[in-house]
């Protein structure tokens, strides 16, 4: 990441996550912004790992902002090498073998602080068994985020 978001990116970017978030609750079209610019905001209505969100469920939810660098190709010589190269709390993981894919941002370390855990963690978020990344040599990137979020009280949403 060359350069910070200033706090009045990172305001524009929660209003706009909010105001889709909202507007998809309530079966209203997303506010409008540059398509070529962004990507577009699923998370809260069709994501298959959970259950929509529910509009008795806004005023609850802290959006929060992750902003990734460029992922870094992690070159390791083995399985110790690579446990030995992660930093927890800091790198996000990218693990890529063949057409599978899977990533877990820093934020997961707290949820999963033992290197070899996340790894195999990871590896069946990827779809493959766990101890995948002991088996064989696969392609590892990392990554660092900016993270921000909303204040922490619950948010003044519109009723209807």
């Amino acid at each position: 990441m060359t350069e910070e978001l200033t706090d009045a990116d990172k305001q524009i970017l929660l209003l706009l996550a909010r105001q889709a978030l909202e507007n998809g609750v309530r079966g209203k079209s997303l506010p409008t912004v540059n398509e070529k610019l962004l990507s577009p905001i699923t998370a809260a209505l069709e994501d298959y790992r959970f259950p929509p969100v529910h509009h008795s469920e806004l005023a609850w939810i802290k959006i929060e902002i992750s902003r990734l660098t460029i992922p870094q190709t992690l070159i390791y010589k083995n399985t110790d090498d690579l446990v030995a190269r992660l930093r927890p709390g800091i790198d996000g993981v990218i693990l890529r073998d063949s057409s599978r894919r899977a990533t877990f941002l820093p934020q997961v370390w707290a949820q999963i602080p033992e290197k070899e855990k996340f790894l195999s963690h990871l590896c069946v978020k990827m779809g493959a068994d766990p101890q995948y990344w002991q088996q064989k040599h696969i392609d590892v990137q990392i990554y660092q985020v900016e993270d921000f979020h909303e204040d922490d009280k619950p948010a003044d949403t519109d009723k209807s």
